[in-house]
C-alpha cells in the first residue's frame, strides 16, 4: 500500500496487509470500468472477511504498490491448497463442505451480476438484502458474509468453510423424496430416478461442454448426452462371462443414482443461458459468425500482450540422429514442437520440443517456458540472446486450443480453477485450423526457418534420391538452439504494421512483435509484471496432472501397480487404511515414468513413493509402455487360464480312464467292506520297495553300459575279469 493509501485506508486496513485484484468489470450501459480489490491478509486469517473495495485503475495505481521480488518480477498469489481440491476429492474427504458452499452460493446468486456487485460495493443493497433475509428466514449478516467471501477471491471456492470450526465429515447421503406419487386410479407410480443433488448442475455443465461438438444440424443430441451422464455418474462396470468362456466388461445402471431424461433436460436448460445454448448447438465458429460481423479478426477485444494466446503442436519434418551411438549413423525419428503465440502482437511466447506425441505434459512444458527468463533459458543451451529479442516472461491470461488429446478438458479446467493466472480457455472444433490462424502461421514461420536443416523431409523428393532419414546428423539440443534462433529472429524483425494501435503509433513503437509486446506489458494502466522465477515450482505443481491414488493397508495402488514410502508409513497411512478402509489421495508423476509417484505434504515438500519389488518388471517404463505391458500380460493370462482349464479337464478324464482300467484289473477280487485300516500294509510296502530298487538298479546298469559302449569300441579280453568268482557280476545278475 502506498503512503497515500495508508492515509486513506488506515482506519480499516493495516499498513502491511496484502491486497488482491479478484475481479474486473468492463464498462457497459449501466456501469463504468472497475476492479474489486480484496484484503488477502484479513481473508486468510478470519472467517469474517471485510467488504472488498470498488476501485478504478487510477485509484489502484494511486493507493497500492505491486508486490515484487528481488528481480522486480511479480509475486503470484496462491490460495489455500484445500481450495484447489477437485469436487470429487472434496466429496470424498469433506462431503459437507460442498453442501455448505452450494447453499451459500444459492443465497447470494441474485446479487452476482455486474450491476448488483457494483451496487453492493457502493453500499446500496441494504434494503434488498434485508428483504431477502426475511424471505429466507436468515440473518442478513449471512448474506453479507458470503458476498464478501465470494468477491474476495472471485469464485465459488471462496465459500468453502475452510476456516470454520465444527464442520462435519462423513459420506454424503441423498435426501429422501416426500413420498410416492399416485395415479388417478390410486396406484403408486414407481420411482425411476433419485432427487436432484447439489452437484448435478456442475456435472452436467462439464459433460455438455466436453461433448459440445456432438451435434446434429440445429440441435444437441440430448439423448446421447443423457446416456453419457448415466454411464459416468450412475453406472458401475462388472465382468460378465460369455458362452465362449471369456469375460467382458458390462456397465450396470443403478436406478438410485440415475436421473430421468426429463430431469436431465430441465437441468441443461437451467444451467445454460440462451446464448450458451446456441453456442453449444451451433458451435463457436457458427455462433460467432451469426451474431458478429465477418470482418473482425482473432485479436478483437484483446488489447494486452499475453491476454489471449493460442497453443498448437505439430511434428517437425526433420529426422534426428541417435546421440547414444556415435559409431553408427542412425535416426531416432522426429520431434514434436508445441508453440504458444500471442494473438494481439504475434509474439512467440514459449515452446517445448519432445520426442513423444502431443500430450498435456508437452503443453505444460510450453506454458512453463512462457514464464521462464529467456536469457537464462538460452544460456542452458550455450546461447547468448538479448532480453529485447525475446522479452516474454508471462503466463497467458486466456488460451485457445484445439480438441486434440494434448488439451484434456478436465485438466485445463482444473488449471483455470487453481488461480495460477489463466482465467479461461476456448476450444476450436476439429478440421477448422483457421479459427486459430495466428498460431498456425507462427508454426509455419518456424518451419520455414528450419527448412534447410540436414535431415529435413522434402515433399518433392525424387524417388531415386536418398531418404531424409539417412541424412540425419542433428540432435534434439541442436534443434532447440535453432528454434531459439528462429524465435528471436521472428520476434525482433517480423513486420506487423497492421497490429499497431493508435496509441502505439503515437509513441512511435516499432511494428515488430517484441517491441509491441514490451510496450503493452510496460503500459502504466494494463501492463503486467514478469512472473517471479521463485514461483515457478508452485506453477508447475498447479499444472501437473493429478492422479487419483488408492491407499490400501499394504500399499499405495495406482493402475494395478503397488507403491510404498517410509514417510507414509511414519504418517500411519497404511494403519489408517487398515482401521478405516481404503481411501484416495492425489499424487503426480514427473516425466511420465511410472517408477515413482510424488505426494505434496503439508510442508510443501514432495514425498516419493517408489514401485514395490513385486512390480520390478515395470521399472523404467512410461505410462504407455506400462499399459502395453499390462495388456500383453492380461492377454497371456487369459490364454493360460484357458490352457489350465483345458489341462484340468483332460486330467480329470485321465483319472476316470485309469480308475476304470484298474477296476477291470481287480474285477475278480471281492470288494472290501471293512471300515478299519487294512492289516500288514508295512510288509507289503517293504516288498514293493525291494522290487522298486531292483528295477532301479537294472535301469542304472543299462545307462552305464551304454556309456561304456559309446566311450570305447575296442574292449580287451580281460574285460570280464571284473566278475566275481561265483559267476555273478556286481549287480547280482548272471553274467
Amino acid at each position: 500500500m502506498s503512503s497515500e493509501g495508508q492515509k486513506k485506508y488506515i482506519p480499516r486496513f493495516s499498513a502491511n496487509d496484502e491486497f488482491f485484484i479478484s475481479m474486473y468489470f468492463e464498462s457497459d450501459e449501466k456501469i463504468t470500468e472497475f476492479f474489486v480489490v480484496a484484503n488477502l491478509s484479513k481473508f486468510e486469517l478470519h472467517p469474517e472477511p471485510l467488504k472488498p473495495l470498488k476501485l478504478s485503475i487510477e485509484q489502484i495505481m494511486r493507493y497500492f504498490v505491486p508486490k515484487l521480488d528481488n528481480d522486480n518480477c511479480a509475486i503470484t498469489y496462491f490460495s489455500n491448497e484445500l481450495r484447489e481440491m477437485s469436487d470429487e476429492m472434496l466429496r470424498e474427504k469433506h462431503p459437507k463442505w460442498i453442501e455448505k458452499r452450494n447453499k451459500d452460493y444459492e443465497i447470494i446468486a441474485p446479487y452476482l451480476n455486474n450491476w448488483q456487485i457494483s451496487q453492493y460495493l457502493l453500499g446500496h443493497l441494504g434494503p434488498d438484502i434485508s428483504v431477502r433475509s426475511e424471505q429466507l428466514n436468515i440473518d442478513p449478516k449471512a448474506i453479507r458474509r458470503s458476498l464478501n467471501r465470494y468477491l474476495s477471491l472471485g469464485s465459488k471456492k471462496a465459500l468453502l468453510p475452510i476456516k470454520f470450526n465444527n464442520v462435519g465429515k462423513g459420506p454424503r447421503t441423498y435426501t429422501k423424496k416426500p413420498g410416492p406419487k399416485f395415479t388417478k386410479n390410486g396406484y403408486p407410480v414407481a420411482s425411476e430416478s433419485r432427487p436432484i443433488a447439489a452437484d448435478d448442475e456442475s456435472k452436467i455443465r462439464e459433460l455438455v461442454w466436453s461433448h459440445r461438438l456432438d451435434v446434429k444440424p440445429g440441435k444437441v443430441v440430448m439423448k446421447r448426452l443423457h446416456t453419457l451422464f448415466l454411464r459416468d455418474h450412475a453406472s458401475s462396470a462388472i465382468l460378465v462371462e460369455k458362452s465362449n468362456g471369456t469375460h467382458v466388461p458390462k456397465w450396470v445402471l443403478d436406478p438410485k443414482r440415475s436421473l430421468s431424461s426429463k430431469q436431465f433436460s430441465r437441468l441443461v436448460n437451467k444451467v445454460f443461458s440462451s446464448e450458451e445454448y446456441r453456442e453449444i448447438t451451433e458451435g463457436r465458429h457458427e455462433y460467432d459468425n451469426n451474431r458478429r460481423d465477418k470482418t473482425q479478426s482473432a485479436r478483437d477485444g484483446y488489447h494486452a500482450s499475453g491476454l489471449l494466446c493460442e497453443i498448437d503442436s505439430t511434428p517437425l519434418p526433420i529426422y534426428l540422429a541417435n546421440p547414444l551411438n556415435p559409431d553408427k549413423r542412425e535416426t531416432v525419428g522426429k520431434v514434436h514442437l508445441c508453440l504458444v503465440g500471442c494473438v494481439s502482437t504475434h509474439t512467440i511466447v514459449g515452446f517445448s520440443l519432445t520426442y513423444s506425441a502431443p500430450n498435456w505434459e508437452t503443453v505444460q512444458e510450453a506454458l512453463l517456458n512462457c514464464m521462464t527468463n529467456k536469457v537464462d533459458f538460452a544460456k542452458e543451451y550455450g546461447m547468448d540472446i538479448d532480453e529485447s529479442d525475446w522479452p516474454t516472461q508471462h503466463l497467458p491470461l486466456s488460451i485457445r486450443v484445439d480438441n486434440g488429446p494434448e488439451n484434456p478438458t478436465e485438466i485445463i479446467r482444473k488449471v483455470i480453477e487453481s488461480d495460477i493466472g489463466i482465467r479461461e480457455s476456448s476450444w476450436c472444433p476439429p478440421g477448422k485450423p483457421a479459427l486459430k490462424g495466428t498460431i498456425e502461421n507462427l508454426i509455419a514461420r518456424v518451419q520455414d526457418f528450419l527448412s534447410n536443416v540436414k535431415g529435413t523431409v522434402d515433399k518433392d523428393r525424387d524417388g531415386s534420391h536418398q531418404h531424409a532419414s539417412q541424412q540425419a546428423v542433428m540432435q534434439k539440443d541442436d534443434i532447440i538452439r535453432l528454434v531459439i534462433f528462429a524465435i528471436t529472429i521472428h520476434n525482433s524483425t517480423s513486420l506487423r504494421t497492421k497490429l499497431l494501435t493508435g496509441e502505439m503509433a503515437g509513441e512511435d513503437v516499432d511494428p515488430t512483435p517484441s517491441s509491441m509486446w514490451r510496450f503493452i506489458v510496460n503500459h502504466p494502466l494494463y501492463g503486467r509484471a514478469k512472473v517471479s522465477q521463485r514461483d515457478l515450482p508452485r506453477f508447475v505443481w498447479k499444472m501437473l496432472k493429478k492422479l487419483k491414488v488408492s491407499v490400501t493397508p499394504n500399499k499405495v495402488n495406482w493402475h494395478g501397480l503397488g507403491y510404498h514410502s517410509s514417510w507414509a508409513e511414519k504418517e500411519n497411512w497404511f494403519t489408517q487404511a487398515d482401521n478405516h478402509g481404503s481411501y484416495h489421495v492425489e499424487m503426480v508423476m514427473l516425466g511420465g515414468m511410472v517408477d515413482t509417484l510424488y505426494y505434496k505434504d503439508e510442508d510443501n515438500e514432495l514425498q516419493a513413493f517408489r514401485l514395490n519389488r513385486d512390480y520390478e518388471q515395470y521399472r523404467g517404463m512410461t505410462l504407455r509402455q506400462m499399459q502395453t505391458r499390462q495388456n500383453k500380460l492380461n492377454t497371456r493370462k487369459h490364454k493360460l487360464k484357458i490352457q489350465r482349464e483345458e489341462g484340468l479337464i483332460n486330467m480329470e478324464q485321465q483319472i476316470q480312464s485309469l480308475t476304470d482300467n484298474r477296476e477291470r484289473f481287480y474285477e475278480g477280487a471281492p470288494l472290501n467292506h471293512a471300515k478299519s485300516i487294512q492289516p500288514d500294509i508295512a510288509e507289503r510296502s517293504a516288498v514293493m520297495i525291494a522290487d522298486e530298487q531292483r528295477k532301479l538298479a537294472l535301469r542304472y546298469k543299462g545307462i552305464l553300459m551304454e556309456e561304456t559302449q559309446f566311450s570305447s569300441y575296442n574292449v580287451s579280453d580281460d574285460a570280464n575279469s571284473d566278475q566275481g568268482s561265483d559267476g555273478y557280476d556286481e549287480f547280482g545278475d548272471v553274467s
